[in-house]
Order: structure tokens, then sequence, then C-alpha cells
């Protein structure tokens, strides 16, 4: 699936793949305990998405503690 926007398109796929490769590379060699940790304790650089993960991290926190 492709999107044209500003003369340029998009490649959906690509860009799925290209996240997916990084995330495997960010956690390689990661336990699952430590994968779980690793996402848990990640902030994003993007502040839609970082608003977002505080309350799911300080629900989470309050399940745990």
């Amino acid at each position: 699936m492709t999107h044209e926007a500003a003369g340029e398109r998009f490649d959906c796929n690509r860009f799925v793949r290209e996240v997916r490769a990084r995330i495997a590379e960010e956690t390689a060699g990661m336990s699952h305990a430590e994968r779980i940790q690793y996402y848990r304790t990640y902030r994003y650089d993007d502040p839609v998405l970082e608003r977002l993960a505080v309350p799911l991290r300080e629900l989470d926190e309050g399940k745990r503690g």
C-alpha cells in the first residue's frame, strides 16, 4: 500500500519492515524479561506517543507495586 503526499510515495510495507528491523536490532540478545523491561521504560520521541504511554506505565506500576 502506498500513499502519495507532497510528491513522495509512502510505502507502508517498507516502513513496517524497517521498524521491525530496528526493533530487532535494538533488542537482539535480550531475554524475554529484559525486553519487557525495555518496553516499560522506553521513552518515545513523539510527544503524542509519549503522552499515551505515560498512563499505561503508571497503570502497570500500580499493578506491580
